[in-house]
């Protein structure tokens, strides 16, 4: 999944000039544009499950694309975090997912039940949670289960 997404970066490079160009960011300002980039994914992003199951990825071209063609994307946590991560890299914004269970495990294998965004600003390590403490719908702008917000 990781090189894959790799490999979408410079696909989603036509969004990311766009989201830049109208986010009013200084040149090489990189926490600006991380929190224009995930504001825009926000704004544009609705959460739903998987089926029961099944595990069902919306690859970040598809993704951005079903937001130029009906305006929002329903995804999962695995989803929109390829996205995000795939448009922070288009723009050498150095971003990894961060995968997370409660310690289970199926075989020898864990049990992986979310994926989120990790970033470093200034030597610092951050998260972005764009499904944390969801309904089924609309995201946080920051959750609360992080202490720091890295846009401080």
């Amino acid at each position: 999944m990781v090189e894959i997404v790799r490999q979408e970066h410079a696909l989603t490079r036509p969004w990311v000039t766009k989201i830049l160009r109208d986010s009013g960011c200084p040149v090489r300002d990189e926490k600006c544009h991380a929190r224009a980039i995930y504001e825009w994914v926000l704004d544009r992003f609705y959460w739903v499950n998987d089926p029961v199951l099944e595990e069902t990825l919306v690859w970040p071209v598809r993704f951005l694309k079903e937001i130029d063609e009906h305006g929002s994307v329903l995804a999962d946590c695995a989803s929109v975090n390829m996205a995000l991560v795939s448009l922070l890299g288009a723009v050498g914004i150095r971003a990894v997912f961060m995968f997370g269970g409660d310690g289970a495990t199926e075989g020898s294998d864990p049990v992986v039940y979310h994926v989120w965004t990790g970033m470093q600003f200034d030597g610092k390590d951050y998260f972005l949670e764009p499904t944390a403490y969801l309904p089924a719908g609309r995201a946080h702008r920051w959750p609360k289960m992080f202490a720091k917000d890295p846009w401080q």
